[in-house]
């Protein structure tokens, strides 16, 4: 429910920063911490999720518990057709075929409309090989790079989502 514009205050800035701390706790503690009545903290967060700046309060899951050790990011080029638009409208369905896939925990598609960018979580190099086989199995992707990356440092967002 996103109408009209609305700008943050230092009040939903301080809000938004302990939730994102920990967002278990309970608002009684929020207003106590912020020398505010907690019926202010209640409408604020209701108002932050009614705009659409509070998306969800989820869990966030340490993928190296579920033994997802591997990361990397891959980049598909799109391409090889008569026509550019039709290169740009399989990049769209190329990358909208990889947000179902578990394991791809990120895509955009790049200001040229035919390259993916795809950061993917598996369980080993050997997952990894087979990510990279299934995308040279499609014809539509004509150059594909790949980064394995040893650790990610700030992002986890992107791989905590594991389940």
């Amino acid at each position: 429910m996103q109408s009209e514009e609305w700008e943050l205050d230092e009040l939903d800035r301080q809000i938004l920063s302990i939730l994102q701390g920990n967002a278990r706790i309970a608002f009684t503690d929020i207003a106590r911490q912020l020398n505010s009545p907690d019926t202010t903290i209640h409408f604020r967060v209701r108002r932050m999720k009614d705009k659409g700046i509070i998306k969800n309060f989820t869990v966030l899951i340490s993928p190296e518990s579920l033994g997802l050790n591997q990361h990397a990011l891959f980049r598909l080029k799109v391409g090889g057709h008569i026509l550019s638009d039709i290169s740009k409208e399989r990049a769209q369905q190329i990358a909208e075929k990889q947000k179902q896939r578990p394991e791809i925990r990120f895509v955009g598609i790049e200001d040229d409309e035919t390259t993916i960018t795809c950061l993917a979580l598996v369980h080993d190099n050997k997952e990894l090989e087979q990510l990279r086989n299934s995308f040279e199995k499609n014809t539509d992707i004509t150059e594909i790079q790949m980064w394995p990356l040893a650790r990610v440092l700030k992002g986890e967002d992107y791989t905590d989502q594991v389940l």
